[in-house]
């Protein structure tokens, strides 16, 4: 089998959410430095296409190793630590340069590789003078290689690790996992391996297994979203942990753990880029390489004294639930704004042991003291009870500085008067999709149903009771709840709807595919995790799986450009899809809703922050949260993909059939199409997260014939009456 080898940039992910910790991390260590003191600047890298490895070699020399744009194997030098680089060119007869594949580097400056001329994949070491030697190991079947702290070769895929000896080539050690590795790294004496679950260690002569490391556990209880990643140290007793808080060092003996920087004011918290090498210059300068929509870029973090010294202002930033995209707008202004330090308070975390009454009144009770936040995102609250009490400040003068560039429907639906007290940075947009009978058809919820028959096999691209339940209650929602009355003969008919659509998708599941799902279930069953997938998992339109021979239709959300241009790319494949707001409505789901509080001693800052986020350069950036409100925004979005049309790939497979499809910026009239859309959204779907949470959690019992619907209704109304009285 010959290694093919794959050129890696960023695979566009929906970041759905990220729990990292919001507790502070001790930091113990010998750097000396402030958190957030340290420049960041773009080094100009260019003809690279992606980079396999980089090592410091001396003081000052870095060697790297890559790809460049003519997918030709290269080796930079840079000899001022990162600033500059000049390429090296490899002289050797031995070497046929186009068949020879670069892997890592060792810490002499040495150059693992691979020869693909042979029928099997040989492993070489390449010197600088370019003489070769030649490396029998044998295995062929691996993806990804590295070497060691002490020169050995590292060999791993998703859940095996084969530790090899340089000299001889013998296999020491096959590591065997049941948990999916994220990243490894390793010291003079130890291998860590970062899993889903745990980081372990192991002794690097032997490979065999010494500990899982509890000191780390926090770190990764907190990161659902693989924002957490190992990386050598330059030490030889040390090595680096990065998520979205900071960058930490590591002493692989003790695990004292030293924060170095506050990575939430520069590029590691960027949901557009993702972190792929970091390396240690000095005791003051970091070095970090992120891929994105555009390619590689490399990044140089130098400390300094002035900047550390500058008197900052803190202001404070809550949210009911952790966000990405929160996180995403506080690094960017960060990084813009340097003598600014943004403190994010989150109301329920994984380990707060809080419900949403307890959060709510523990920040009701902030908001009328001296300690109130000064900017409050409002997504599962209640908006219009703040109002009333108060408790917001106007920030109209802001928003109509902007209007031009925003749109102007959207911002209508939250003008009380001539003020405005919050807004949504953000709107997904419910939609159906597939052949055009199927659109006029299945139209709204009874339509669905009375049409389901004419489906193949599925509705829905999800077979769970909530799922199901958590999507239809968002875009159905209006006649359950009626200016604050409960409509029980609406909520009997919806559960019932909902029921009769469950029990169809459950009679077309496969043994496997459902049990899939139970594990998947398994894993999602915490009250909190429930919680955050239905705040963060509202379902995205996946138009693509309706080419698939079991589908015919999918309901979802528009929450991102590539949403749009996955329905273009489905549509070329089958000239019968087409696709519509659901039921033909103007109704959007507000997402990253923005206001300040009344009590804030900061609120210049505070609406500097929001004139920030609602800008062009802000809203441009893909969160993958929702549609931005900056329509120069949207185009700009369109119109940088339209010039680079490589949106990545898609592929589809199962029994008797596979579609491989190649993901295309849709054309200006596709394009137009849509905006048309967003100009007419004229009604915002009110969540509040009590209500949903009540009906959908009762409605779950109900659709798995836990209880009977007359105590599914008995229970919603017990639960609501009293709540939506006061």
């Amino acid at each position: 089998m010959i290694l093919k080898r794959t050129i890696g940039l960023l695979s566009v992910i929906i970041l759905l959410f990220n729990l990292i910790s919001c507790k502070e991390k001790e930091a113990i260590g010998s750097y000396n430095m402030s958190l957030r003191g340290f420049v960041e600047e773009k080094v100009d890298i260019t003809n690279i296409e992606s980079i396999s490895d980089i090592k410091m070699i001396d003081d000052d020399t870095i060697k790297l190793i890559g790809v460049d744009n003519n997918l030709k194997e290269i080796v930079l030098i840079s000899e001022d630590k990162g600033k500059t680089w000049i390429e090296k060119e490899i002289e050797s007869t031995d070497l046929k340069q186009d068949r020879i594949y670069f892997y890592s580097v060792f810490n002499n400056g040495d150059i693992l590789a691979i020869d693909g001329s042979k029928n099997t994949n040989e492993f070489i070491l390449i010197k600088d003078n370019g003489s070769i030697k030649e490396i029998n190991i044998d295995n062929n079947e691996f993806h990804r290689i590295t070497v060691s702290g002490n020169n050995d070769i590292l060999i791993y895929d998703s859940c095996d690790i084969y530790l090899y000896n340089l000299k001889d080539g013998k296999l020491k050690k096959e590591i065997n996992l049941d948990d999916e590795i994220i990243s490894i790294c390793t010291t003079d004496k130890y291998l860590m391996v970062q899993t889903v679950q745990a980081v372990k260690k192991y002794n690097l002569n032997n490979g065999e297994f010494i500990e899982d490391i509890e000191e780390l556990q926090e770190y990764v209880d907190g990161d659902i979203t693989y924002k957490l990643k190992l990386f050598n140290g330059s030490k030889e007793d040390e090595f680096f942990l990065l998520d979205s808080a900071g960058a930490y060092s590591v002493d692989d003996e003790n695990y004292n753990i030293n924060q170095i920087i506050d990575t939430n004011a520069y590029l590691f918290n960027s949901s557009e880029m993702e972190l792929s090498h970091f390396l240690q210059l000095d005791n003051e300068n970091f070095l970090a390489v992120y891929y994105g929509e555009d390619g590689m870029e490399m990044y140089i973090y130098s400390y300094s004294e002035e900047l550390a010294n500058k008197d900052l202002e803190e202001i404070t930033i809550y949210s009911l639930y952790e966000s990405e995209s929160i996180r995403q707008y506080s690094a960017q202004y960060q990084n813009d704004n340097p003598n600014i330090v943004i403190n994010y308070e989150v109301g329920i975390t994984e380990d707060s042991g809080q419900t949403e009454n307890d959060a709510i009144k523990t920040l009701n009770t902030e908001l009328m003291s001296d300690n109130a936040p000064d900017i409050l995102f409002l997504d599962n609250l209640s908006s219009d009870d703040l109002i009333n009490k108060g408790m917001l400040e106007d920030i109209s003068d802001i928003v109509n500085s902007k209007k031009e560039s925003l749109f102007e429907n959207i911002l209508e639906e939250y003008f009380t008067e001539d003020k405005i007290y919050s807004l949504p940075l953000r709107v997904k947009i419910p939609v159906i999709f597939g052949g055009e009978d199927i659109i006029n058809k299945f139209s709204n919820l009874e339509n669905i149903l009375d049409n389901k028959d004419e489906i193949n096999n599925r509705l829905f691209g999800t077979y769970s009771a909530r799922d199901i339940l958590n999507l239809m209650y968002n875009i159905n929602n209006d006649k359950l709840i009626e200016n604050n009355i409960i409509n029980i003969n609406e909520i009997k008919l919806f559960l019932e709807n909902i029921k009769e659509i469950y029990e169809f998708e459950k009679s077309n599941i496969d043994e496997d595919s459902y049990n899939n799902y139970l594990e998947y279930a398994e894993q999602m069953s915490s009250e909190f995790m429930k919680q955050m997938s239905e705040i963060y998992l509202e379902k995205n339109i996946d138009p693509i799986e309706v080419l698939r021979p079991e589908y015919s239709m999918d309901i979802g959300y528009i929450s991102s450009f590539y949403d749009l241009a996955n329905i273009y790319t489905a549509m070329q494949e089958d000239e019968n899809l087409t696709y519509n707001t659901y039921a033909g409505s103007n109704k959007f789901l507000e997402k990253d809703i923005i206001s300040i509080t009344s009590n804030s001693n900061k609120k210049e800052i505070a609406k500097d922050f929001i004139s920030y986020v609602i800008d062009k350069k802000s809203q441009e950036i893909n969160n993958y949260q929702g549609i931005p409100i900056n329509k120069e925004a949207l185009l700009s979005i369109y119109n940088k993909h339209v010039e680079n049309d490589n949106l990545g790939g898609v592929g589809i497979s199962g029994e008797g059939y596979e579609i491989d499809l190649d993901i295309k910026c849709p054309p200006e009239e596709e394009y137009n199409k849509f905006v048309n859309i967003v100009n007419n959204l004229s009604s915002p779907i009110n969540i509040d997260s009590y209500v949903s949470e009540v009906i959908i959690n009762t409605g779950e019992e109900y659709l798995e014939d836990e209880i009977s619907l007359d105590e599914a209704l008995e229970k919603i109304n017990s639960a609501l009456e009293i709540y939506l009285m006061e």
